[in-house]
Formats: C-alpha cells, sequence, structure tokens
C-alpha cells in the first residue's frame, strides 16, 4: 500500500513536483494523458501515475511526450528514493528501462 503524501506540492525537496514543465505538444491524446497522469500526481495516486507515464512511452515513443513521461517517472522513483523505499524505486527504474528497450 502506498504511503499517503498529504503536502505533495508544498516542499520540492521531499515531495514531487505539483506540476512537470509545460511543453507544447503535437498530439492532444499525448497532452491529456500527461495532464491526467500530473492530476494523479496532486493527488498523491503515484501508482495510477505511472501507469499513465507508461501508457505515454509505449504508445509515443519518439514524442516529445515521452520525454516528459520519462522525467515523471524518474520524480516518481527519487520521490520513492528519498522516502526509504529503496524497492519500489529500483522497481520503476527497471520498468522505465524494460518499456524504453521496447520502444
Amino acid at each position: 500500500m502506498d504511503t499517503p503524501l498529504p503536502d505533495l506540492e508544498v516542499s520540492v525537496d521531499n515531495k514531487m513536483p505539483k506540476n512537470t514543465p509545460v511543453t507544447t505538444f503535437k498530439s492532444s491524446t499525448c497532452q491529456f494523458m500527461l495532464r491526467m497522469a500530473q492530476s494523479h500526481l496532486a493527488k498523491n495516486e503515484l501508482r495510477l501515475a505511472t501507469d499513465v507515464f507508461i501508457r505515454v512511452i509505449e504508445e509515443y515513443p519518439s514524442s516529445e511526450e515521452r520525454k516528459v513521461a520519462q522525467d515523471g517517472m524518474l520524480s516518481i522513483a527519487q520521490h520513492y528514493e528519498k522516502e526509504g523505499q529503496f524497492r519500489v524505486a529500483l522497481d520503476l527504474l527497471e520498468k522505465i528501462d524494460k518499456v524504453v528497450a521496447k520502444a
């Protein structure tokens, strides 16, 4: 079960950033998916955010959105690392590697 993160956007040092960098994208579907992932992050739904980021990486491997999704995944992994959940962080990094290798 995920540890609740009640003040996700308050402390940048210890918590996930409120929003990923804003970039203009070509695909409205990707934009929507990234906004959805950001919404999940804001609600501390890290697993749901991870699932959406993975889908973006898989479905749009050569897009600018893929880079933002990878950055989001890395941010989540860094969060787990800071929380001392090293196994979860490592699992996320391995998942990123597998998905990127397929793309």
